[in-house]
């Protein structure tokens, strides 16, 4: 343990209390590593990570090109390249940049040539500047120092093991070549040649890699094609094909040249020529559509294939190349723009190239479209639309976008179109503007590109053979200058040096070539990991288990514990010296500590307790060496020792021994201790004589703990003893002896014993693990790294490695001795001898963990005093968001353990590592310390993951400590204890903390279990237990409602029912609370009909019932009564009907009177009677009945019938009759169960089961044992005494049995009163289950204590009372504990196993049956949330939940005095009305949404109210947030008549004429609006084109020029007043020529208004709404067939979508407009909110609404379910491919809001569905916060896509120009659109309210207008 004091105060030990509890508050991840979703949260490319290495020999490569880099641009004799001009044209190059200077690499290539070899690549790709070695591009003119330049760059790699990898030409053209034409110049060729011919002379003899040329492409398009790079020049359809003949034909010559005359000359002969191709890879916007997967091929072909064709595969273009040229061409009257190869060209272009070089960035989405043929473009040629999706991450680059599943698919195409050419990624990388050195998002986009190849590597068989990274460093990035960088170092631009400065990127990519691929966990310096770390967030929780043959262990240290200091023999060491001097806080000595030399049984007993199975100890040197030499042996030490481990061996626990935990005896101390070299010799026999004593039984020794601990604080500082100050020496020299005195222990060992004791020998070190404070600061990662080599590495790497100490810390040490003027380093040195000694001297390493801290470069530490701090020059610091602990040294980091174990494992070849010593210390030693488990719950978890996640060799783990002790110089200030030890009590008692429990748990469960585990419902990391869980159940999970036949049936006596022992036991007076019976009940009998209706509203997917057993038997037995047995089948045939799913009970407790007559469940007869009565319900409704209850709640009837008397039949006697009972209960399922799967299994295939009550019991003290085996017990007592016997064994429980036993024996009876069931009869009983029903209710606190009443509750010695902080309901059973529900569940399935388990009742009651039962809600909200997290957290296995109950109904002893339903019940009423409550409204929602789900009627925090709700809300909008008006078809119309327009089909409808006022002056018009609009300062201004003005007889007609001028001006005069127009392509009008939308043509007619719309305004115009309100036009048209009606609709989908689809392929590449809808979709609310079927109603009218063409639109392509099933056969359903077309068709919504409608049961959906203009609400009937409600919808439901008001108003009739109601009504819509927006998260960007000016019409026109 570490050494310094603190006194931390009882606050922070309060502190850290709660903040354990908090762990439990925190999400975290509820895995398991079997079938563990890994890939959960993580970034598309980073998905599926491979962990795997690259094939030997990979090339890894770093890239550069001359003219970016070198410089020098017309120095030694070098010509002007393209480049050099371009750049110095005005307007070329951003920011004026040029590559005059560039990196300046001509003069630092040796600089680079070193950050190539810290980088660790094997290969460098550089290009050579073909004016540099040819100053005019010809051979007349040869510059030998340029060539000599090459020859010293290629030689200095060399020198540094790296081999070149040469680009012959990366885009800089000579000039003198461009002035004759350049590429085009068909000359070019032939120089090329003689280019390739010098270059390959002079350096072909060291260069084996050879790339012709550099992304032809770029040269072609974007040089010769678009003027955006040099040359600059223009001809995107002619030149590009040009160029790229020519390159193709120039890369052949160099390749046949190179192929003929060089390759024979290359290193070994073997030199390899290529060409390297660029591609923005194409990727199908939709994979399943073939048109898009068509276009994707087509656009690589046309980027990659266009060179690759030719050189890799056939020797000429592709084919769909040609043909595409060839047709667009022909369109412009010519013959196709792509040259031609001659035969012989074809043949010599195949196969020219040994391997493809790719550079690839990025990739982008393809679909086709119908691109012009003029003017000609190669862009054209392809007929593609591309864009991008706006997920993906960007860069400094505008064209960079990071796609690394793009990358793999790409490489698997080259694969498959070109034979699986060998392949080299010669450029990948990502640029930024900034030359960040914290490049994070480099280190990401290079981690999941490179992975993807791996991917392509490994699982696909990809010939990839390299890795290049672009680039070496920041350079000039061509048009871009200086303003995008990609290197991997930063270059400084604006300092003459071109000083070069490492990113954090360098380290990354250097630890990958390093690993050569990626290796799990953290693989580099200071836990830099090159690939994806599984859950690293230290909160995340991962489930799963340790090795079966993990160490589980406790440690303590001899002085510590052992107290008895001079006891026996044993001898001073040098802590008691030191403690008697008083060098001990408080004065405080290890004399006595917790007295462990007398009380070690007791020890053992702790140890045993917790399940541990090894114990680690330190033995006292002193006390078996008195001075330390075998001259004083003790043989009472020695015998102490036998007996510990001998009584550790007998209770299951082996011994792991520490030889040497700093208890030094005080004699050799004398002669020098451990600076003394003979101490070596003294620990090797010490080490004999515990080796030949103990051996035979110890299997594991660690020679010491802690070495630097006591070297540094005993020899250097002085703050340990022996006290010495030594600096910079003393720990340095006994650490030398230290590390050969374990190698002579361990070759002692080795050599002596090791063959017959088959132990294992190791050491123990300590390590806080050194966090960089920056994680991507190169300085700070090799601080960490030094902190360790210095530390750890100081023992560790001596003994692991190679026997010497780390490297680096000899040469800093030496570095540092030089500078305090000493001769020779203050760190000894080691003998070759002693090297081979000590290295690999230790079988496994055993690691003491804590703690981290955040280290940084101490810049400034003292060189000149010796220090060992000093030495490793490390500033120390904590993150204040670490929690502490009371030692001032240790903070609460679970992270760093598991970065310290992947150190081990990288640095050590994994050798097997015990962690010796982890916890954490407070002050006060509370028992109640949550703030450990904390430590321990999340430290652990780190392990498993190191395990399992990391692949860490992590052998075994031990808790430090098992009692608090003597913590050395703090005394007893820190308690580090599993186990309280009460120093102050000369007994020293020791009390079990909750730790120790804790630690018990997760031992018992071998690792990480969800839910609660253990008995006491203890778990190791329960999640969520005061957090509300949002989710859903699974999906076979089942909601019903329940009841039971005597309490809702009624009709006691008629149609041939028998009495039953309830319709005796009420009608006999004094029984029931009220006097009242259950013979009308809820008269269910008669009602079937209202309570189906009940289950359906509800979407109750089953129902509980249970069958009246004299109903159908009237006395019990044959014969039956078939009425009874029809009125069944009738009723479970409605429920089939109804598609609820029947569950049926056949005894809910109401017994035949005649068996009761004969004894009841008293008569072992009875399991007869009752199987005959299963198999009769079997027979009779098996058919249709899948799920059987035996019997509801045995416990109640066999306690409170025949115990207590309180239920029928009234029997009083709780010694023997229950358990009589109970046994013929048990006996009688069994035979019923047996029954079914002999005679009905096989046909019916149904399921039986059999449901328990259970309340949850509380141990009154969660760490008594005693409280909780009395909570255990009485949880056995009650559920297990049932369930054990038929799930587990055929028999009770064991602590029933014994308890039961020792009662009777108590009482004088020779027996036990509880019966046994013979062999035989467990047997037949074990195994009679498919599933176990739950009812539950409430909880209790239970403790070890004594009932008072005799028999069944005092045989249990359990006494138990309700916790007073629950809340206490008014039905006298359900205190509210709802946690208390999935302990439970937890316990079945501790109990019981993985059995499915139903809960079959639950529920709460009230006196008086309130409708507004919002405490009914509240109890099944706490209590089904905590079923959902027993389902989806803990993985128990819950099927379904059954609340208690349906209706109202007779609640046995208490009659209708209390109530439970979720319908209210009239008994007052002969009808027996039922009515819903609130809690109906609930069940139905939960139903529903199959669980809890934010943002719905679940979600508590809406339940509660919505923030603001019915408050005013004043906040600003956003800024980007626009406000408009609208004027919208026949508004704008009525304005202005006049012109050429056609016939209009709304107007005919309206009749406008005589009503409106023509206008003609547009202008004037256009004017005086936009002027008062400019008034308003509105941003936008929404407007519909209308149809018949600009085509007025359709696309059959001429376009209106008067019509597009007559909008134009509109567009014109709101663009000028700086207002956006906001265009509706179509508002219900169209010219009358037209069919109608009830016809299929309307929609080709359409598309031919968008794309008018679109080729005349769309250049002006970015926000269009295809369509608006198009529910209302079949009703606006007096469409009324219902056929008709769907057509229409399908007709105005069908256009909106393919119009949508029109613009992103023909216009938006170059307009970037968005497009939408418009729509006034319905949001209905119930008239009575707590009805469920008003709930229903509204609910359909709204998925109808929105079903119509938001959800195809906005959700899954198609209509809702609701359409589908009001439409039913007149809706024709949408093909797959109209789908596609549809689904996703819009890029924001618009919603016109006008009020919300209220309904009730009955209202018809598909009229109620869609707004009617004469319902639109008057402005005292507006709803503004149903438009929140409905925002809040759509964001739930479209995933929050973008939302416009495109309507919002208020009519009126009035004229006297009084409109405050308006101003009222705008300002209350617009505060609920603003909470939306802010509150609620609504992406909610504009509002318009409608309309900008009043329509003036005859008020009889209000119906239509």
């Amino acid at each position: 343990m570490a050494p310094v004091k603190a006194d931390l105060s009882t606050m922070l030990v309060l502190v850290l209390f709660i903040v354990s509890q908090l762990v439990d508050l925190l999400p975290v991840g509820a895995l398991s590593l079997n079938g563990l979703d890994l890939d959960k949260n993580l970034q598309e490319g980073d998905k599926d990570f491979l962990f795997d290495t690259f094939p030997d020999g990979f090339v890894w490569a770093a890239a550069t090109a001359a003219h970016q880099v070198e410089g020098a641009w017309n120095e030694d004799g070098k010509g002007p390249s393209i480049w050099d001009v371009y750049s110095t044209e005005p307007g070329r190059i951003d920011n004026h940049d040029n590559a005059q200077v560039a990196c300046d690499s001509y003069h630092k290539y040796k600089e680079d040539v070193q950050m190539l070899k810290q980088l660790g690549v094997t290969h460098y790709r550089f290009s050579i500047a073909w004016s540099r070695v040819l100053p005019d591009g010809t051979n007349k003119t040869v510059n030998s120092l340029g060539i000599n330049y090459y020859h010293k760059l290629i030689a200095e790699l060399k020198a540094n093991n790296i081999e070149p990898m040469v680009t012959l030409y990366h885009w800089d053209l000579p000039q003198a070549l461009e002035l004759k034409g350049g590429w085009l110049n068909e000359d070019v060729v032939g120089q090329f040649r003689n280019y390739a011919d010098l270059i390959f002379k002079e350096f072909g003899a060291d260069v084996k890699y050879w790339i012709t040329i550099n992304e032809p492409w770029v040269v072609s398009y974007l040089g010769y094609g678009v003027d955006q790079m040099a040359p600059g020049r223009w001809g995107p359809g002619t030149n590009v094909y040009i160029v790229t003949h020519n390159l193709i034909k120039a890369h052949v010559a160099a390749y046949k040249l190179y192929n003929s005359t060089y390759r024979a000359l290359s290193p070994g002969g073997k030199g390899q020529i290529g060409i390297t191709l660029d591609i923005h890879n194409d990727i199908p916007k939709n994979s399943s559509d073939p048109a898009d997967v068509e276009a994707a091929e087509r656009g690589k072909l046309f980027r990659f294939g266009w060179f690759a064709h030719p050189i890799l595969k056939t020797g000429d273009y592709p084919d769909v190349m040609k043909a595409q040229i060839l047709a667009k061409s022909n369109q412009l009257g010519q013959a196709s723009r792509l040259p031609s190869f001659t035969p012989q060209e074809i043949l010599e272009n195949k196969g020219s190239s040994d391997f493809v070089g790719l550079n690839y960035y990025t990739s982008i989405y393809a679909s086709p479209g119908q691109l012009p043929y003029d003017p000609p473009s190669w862009d054209n040629d392809q007929d593609i639309v591309r864009e991008r999706d706006p997920a993906w991450t960007g860069s400094g680059s505008s064209w960079l976008f990071s796609v690394p599943t793009g990358f793999r698919e790409v490489l698997n195409w080259i694969k498959k179109t070109y034979n699986n050419i060998p392949l080299y990624v010669t450029e990948n990388g990502i640029s930024d503007k900034n030359g960040t050195l914290r490049d994070a998002h480099r280190i990401t986009y290079y981690r999941q590109h490179i992975n993807q190849m791996l991917k392509a590597i490994k699982l696909d068989g990809c010939d990839v053979r390299g890795f290049t990274a672009w680039a070496l460093m920041d350079n000039f990035e061509w048009a871009r200058g200086y303003t995008e960088r990609f290197g991997l170092y930063y270059v400084d631009f604006t300092n003459p040096n071109r000083t070069r400065t490492p990113k954090a990127s360098v380290q990354f990519f250097a630890n990958l070539i390093r690993d050569n691929g990626f290796k799990r966990g953290y693989s580099g310096q200071a836990a830099q990991a090159t690939g994806i770390v599984y859950m690293e967030n230290e909160l995340d929780i991962l489930y799963d288990q340790f090795p079966d043959d993990f160490v589980w262990a406790a440690a303590t240290a001899s002085y510590q514990i052992e107290g008895g200091w001079d006891a026996d023999g044993k001898g001073p060491s040098i802590w008691d010296t030191w403690a008697h001097n008083n060098k001990i806080h408080h004065n405080e000595t290890g004399d006595v500590t917790c007295d462990s030399y007398h009380k070690y049984k007791e020890d053992v007993k702790l140890l045993k307790s917790m399940g541990v199975n090894h114990y680690r100890f330190s033995i006292s040197w002193s006390r078996v060496m008195a001075d330390g030499t075998p001259n004083t042996i003790n043989e009472k030490g020695i015998q102490y020792y036998n007996n510990l481990i001998d009584e550790l061996l007998a209770n299951g626990i082996q011994p792991m021994v520490t030889l040497y935990h700093w208890d030094l005896p005080q004699a050799l101390e004398d002669k020098g201790g451990w600076l003394n070299t003979s101490i070596q010799d003294d620990f090797v026999e010490y080490s004999r004589l515990c080796f030949q004593r103990f051996g035979d039984r110890v299997k594991k020794w660690i020679t010491f703990n802690e070495p630097p601990i006591f070297t540094i604080l005993g020899y250097e500082m002085g703050y340990f003893p022996p006290g010495l100050v030594n600096p910079g020496r003393g720990g340095y020299l006994t650490g030398h002896n230290v590390i050969l005195a374990h190698a002579k222990a361990y070759r002692l060992y080795e050599r002596n014993f090791k063959a017959t004791q088959k132990g294992e020998v190791g050491i123990s070190i300590n390590q806080e693990w050194p966090e960089p404070k920056d994680a991507l600061s190169l300085a700070d990662v090799k601080t960490s790294e030094r902190g360790i080599n210095f530390y750890l590495g100081w023992f560790a790497h001596p003994i692991f490695v190679n026997g010497d100490y780390p490297e680096l810390m000899k040469q800093r040490v030496r570095e540092k001795s030089a500078l305090q003027g000493l001769p020779q380093s203050r760190l000894p040195e080691f003998t070759d001898d002693e090297k081979k000694l000590i290295n690999g001297s230790a079988d496994f390493l055993g690691s003491n963990f804590y703690t981290a801290r955040l280290v940084t470069d101490d810049t400034a530490s003292e060189p000149v005093t010796p220090n060992f701090y000093n030495d490793i020059g490390s500033f120390n610091d904590i993150d204040p968001n670490w929690l502490g602990a009371a030692s001032p040294w240790l903070r609460v980091t679970p992270f760093s353990i598991r970065k310290i174990l992947n150190w081990f494992k990288n640095n050590f070849n994994n050798i097997p590592v015990y962690i010796t010593e982890n916890g954490v210390s407070d002050s006060n030693g509370t028992l109640y310390d949550w703030h450990r488990i904390h430590y321990y719950r999340l430290y652990l978890n780190q392990v498993l993951k190191a395990i399992k996640l990391d692949g860490c060799n992590v052998k075994g783990f031990t808790a430090w400590s098992l009692m608090d002790n003597l913590e050395w110089g703090s005394a007893y200030d820190e308690k580090f204890g599993l186990h309280y030890v009460n120093f102050s009590d000369p007994e020293r008692p020791r009390t079990a903390k909750a730790s120790a429990l804790w630690y018990k748990t997760l031992i018992a469960d071998g690792g990480f279990k969800p839910g609660f585990t253990q008995d006491g419902a203890w778990g190791t990391a329960v999640q969520d237990i005061d957090d509300f869980l949002y989710g859903k159940f699974p999906e076979n999970f089942t909601m019903g409602l329940a009841t039971a036949s005597y309490q809702i049936e009624g009709a006691w006596d008629e149609d041939g029912k028998g009495e039953g022992i309830w319709d005796k036991f009420c009608h006999e007076p004094g029984h029931i609370q009220d006097n009242s019976t259950g013979d009308v009940a809820s008269d269910s009998y008669h009602k079937m009909d209202e309570d189906v209706a009940i289950l359906r509203e509800t979407l109750t997917q089953r129902y509980r019932f249970s069958i009246a057993w004299s109903r159908v038997m009237p006395n019990g037995t044959y014969p039956i009564n078939q009425a009874g047995i029809d009125h069944y089948k009738k009723f479970i045939g409605k429920l089939e009907t109804a598609g609820i799913i029947p569950m049926v009970t056949l005894y809910h407790w109401d017994l035949p009177q005649g068996l009761q007559d004969q004894g009841g469940w008293l008569n072992p007869k009875i399991a007869e009677w009752f199987r005959d009565y299963a198999e009769l319900c079997f027979r009779e409704f098996g058919d249709k009945v899948k799920l059987w209850i035996t019997f509801n709640e045995p416990w109640v009837f066999t306690i409170l019938g025949y115990g207590r008397g309180d239920n029928a039949p009234g029997l009083k006697d709780l010694k023997h009759n229950p358990y009589n009972a109970a046994h013929n209960v048990i006996k009688a399922h069994a035979e019923a169960y047996h029954v079914y799967q002999e005679k009905f299994k096989s046909s019916q295939q149904g399921e039986i089961g059999i449901t328990l009550n259970c309340d949850w019991f509380e141990p009154r003290d969660p760490i008594s044992l005693s409280d909780i085996s009395a909570a255990e017990r009485r949880l056995q007592f009650w559920m297990g005494w049932f369930a054990h016997p038929i799930v587990v064994n055929g028999d009770y429980p064991d602590v029933m049995k014994t308890y039961v036993r020792n009662a009777s024996l108590e009482e004088g009876l020779p027996v036990s009163r509880l019966p046994e069931f013979t062999p035989s009869e467990q047997q037949r009983i074990k195994g009679t289950a498919d599933f176990l029903g739950l009812n539950h209710y409430t909880s209790n606190v239970a403790y070890e204590g004594v009932e008072t009443e005799a028999g069944y509750f005092g045989d249990q010695k359990v006494a138990n009372y309700k916790d007073p902080s629950w809340k206490t309901p008014y039905w006298p059973y359900s205190d509210v504990n709802p946690i208390g529900i999935r302990k439970t569940l937890n316990w079945m399935r501790k109990e019981f196993g993985d059995i499915p388990i139903y809960i079959t009742e639950n529920g709460v009651g009230d006196p008086n049956s309130t409708l507004d039962d919002e405490f009914r809600i509240l109890y099944y909200q706490g209590y089904i949330n905590n079923v959902l997290k027993a389902a989806v957290l803990d993985k128990v296995n819950v099927k379904g939940f059954t609340a208690w109950s349906m209706i109202d109904l007779f609640e046995w002893t208490s009659g209708y005095s209390f109530r439970l339903g979720i319908y209210n019940v009239n008994f007052s009423d002969p009808n027996r009305p039922r009515t819903p409550k609130a809690s109906a409204r609930y069940f139905y929602e939960l139903a529903k949404n199959s669980g809890f789900v934010e943002g719905t009627l679940t979600d508590p925090k809406v339940r509660k109210g919505l923030p603001f709700e019915d408050e005013p809300y004043l906040e600003k909008f956003p800024d980007n947030f626009s406000f408009g008006v609208s004027s919208v078809g026949l508004e704008l119309e009525s304005q202005i008549q006049g012109g050429d327009e056609g016939e209009n089909v709304w107007a005919a409808q309206v009749n406008l004429s005589g009503i409106v006022s023509p206008e003609t002056n547009i202008s004037t018009i256009f004017s005086k609006d936009v002027s008062e609009l400019k008034v308003l300062k509105i941003g936008h201004y929404y407007f519909s084109i209308a149809w018949s003005r600009v085509l007025p007889t359709g696309r059959t007609g001429d376009v209106s020029q008067s019509g597009i001028n007559y909008y134009m001006t509109l567009i014109d005069d709101l663009l000028a007043a700086n207002i956006t127009p906001v265009v509706v392509i179509n508002q219900w009008d169209y010219p009358s020529a037209l069919n109608g939308w009830n016809d299929s043509s309307m929609v080709e007619e359409f598309l031919y208004l968008a794309k008018t719309c679109f080729e005349n305004f769309g250049s002006k115009i970015f926000y269009w709404i295809t369509l608006s309100k198009p529910e209302n036009v079949p009703w606006l048209m007096q469409h009324t067939d219902q056929a008709d009606i769907y057509k229409i609709y399908r007709n105005l989908l069908s256009a909106h979508a393919r119009a949508y689809r029109l613009y992103q392929s023909d216009f938006n590449p170059s307009q970037k407009g968005k497009v939408g809808i418009s729509l006034a979709p319905v949001f209905a609310l119930q008239e009575n909110p707590r009805d469920p079927s008003h709930a229903s109603t509204a609910d359909k009218i709204t998925d109808y609404s929105l079903g119509l063409f938001a959800e195809p639109i906005f959700g899954d392509g198609d209509y809702s379910e609701t359409v589908k099933e009001a439409a039913n056969l007149r809706l024709i359903p949408l093909t797959d491919q109209e789908r596609k077309v549809i689904q996703g068709s819009a890029d924001f919504l618009g919603l016109e809001y006008y009020g919300t409608k209220r309904v009730g049961r009955s209202a018809n959906v598909t009229t109620s569905g869609v707004w009617f203009l004469e319902e639109l609400p008057a402005a005292e009937g507006a709803d503004p916060k149903g438009l929140r409600g409905l925002l809040r919808l759509l964001k739930l439901r479209f995933n929050n896509a973008p939302v416009y008001i495109s309507g919002n108003g208020v009519w009126s009739f009035s004229d006297d120009g009084d409109d405050s109601f308006r101003t009222e009504f705008i300002a209350l819509h617009l505060t609920e659109i603003l909470k939306a927006i802010l509150l609620d998260g609504c992406d909610v960007r504009g509002y318009t309210y409608h309309t900008f000016k009043e329509l003036r019409v005859d008020k009889r026109l209000s119906p239509k207008v």
